[in-house]
């Protein structure tokens, strides 16, 4: 029916019935949570314990924060080795085990690599006028993947604490694509300054990998934030989002996003 804290319990005076002591909407979880629900909450409202009730309200039993801190480590290692692509297990488990399990995401990276080298194909023509195209591949795609790596594990964090809910999934994606837009437009200039240099001040070459730099990070940033935030939509882990299956993607994009720019400025 409510709690009662402790101090006033023992400070007042004896007569005092509990009703007038007790809280009469005190904080409480259902017995269908999800434990890492649960842990938000412990969080959000800097409790110790909780009653975990029924449907109708009754008192079922209790979860302190010692059981708390387990799921948090639990949840956190969970989430770590997904963003690796592999499971905890691993670390302990015989060869073969270890090689099944990391079997269905080493390939995805396979047939991931697969259609990047039919893209890349696509191109040939391209890159065999103008070698230095080739050269520049790995930087364009390197800092997209980079910089969306980095926007799942924000908003994969963002959603495990509850910071995700509270924030409007606009403003999120906004500023995301602002960071993305701001970021790739710095390095995009300043690997645009490096090219002109290094290619006799051909503008038209500086001006395909800095454009390419910046369509890449600002695409891996939108991606990295609507990933995580799509599979937690669905119900599911939003750390799958990451690791191998968002470096697989943004290579995609990256591939699409350089040479649809060469081939626009210099063909």
């Amino acid at each position: 029916m409510g709690d009662v804290d402790l101090i006033p319990l023992i400070l007042n005076r004896p007569e005092t019935l509990i009703e007038q002591l007790m809280d009469s909407d005190p904080l409480s979880v259902p017995v269908e949570m999800d434990q890492e629900e649960v842990a938000r909450e412990f969080r959000k409202y800097d409790a110790v314990v909780m009653p975990v009730v029924d449907d109708d309200g009754l008192l079922l039993g209790r979860i302190t924060i010692d059981d708390v801190v387990d799921v948090m480590e639990e949840e956190a290692a969970e989430d770590m080795f997904m963003l690796a692509g592999a499971a905890e297990d691993l670390l302990t488990s015989s060869i073969l085990k270890n090689a099944s399990t990391r079997m269905f995401w080493l390939t995805v990276c396979w047939l991931g690599g697969v259609v990047n080298s039919i893209m890349i194909r696509n191109f040939e023509s391209a890159i065999a006028q103008l070698v230095g195209l080739a050269a520049f591949m790995p930087i364009v795609l390197g800092m997209g993947g980079n910089v969306g790596s980095q926007s799942v594990t924000m908003v994969v964090r963002g959603i495990a604490t509850g910071l995700i809910d509270t924030l409007s999934f606009y403003t999120l994606m906004l500023k995301q694509i602002g960071v993305g837009a701001l970021l790739g437009g710095v390095f995009g200039a300043m690997l645009g300054l490096v090219v002109f240099f290094l290619y006799h001040g051909s503008l038209h070459m500086s001006l395909v990998v800095g454009i390419s730099i910046f369509n890449s990070m600002t695409l891996a940033s939108l991606v990295g934030t609507l990933m995580p935030v799509c599979f937690y939509k669905l119900g599911k882990d939003p750390a799958v989002a990451s690791g191998p299956l968002m470096s697989t993607f943004m290579d995609m994009i990256g591939v699409v996003a350089y040479f649809s720019v060469a081939l626009v400025l210099l063909f």
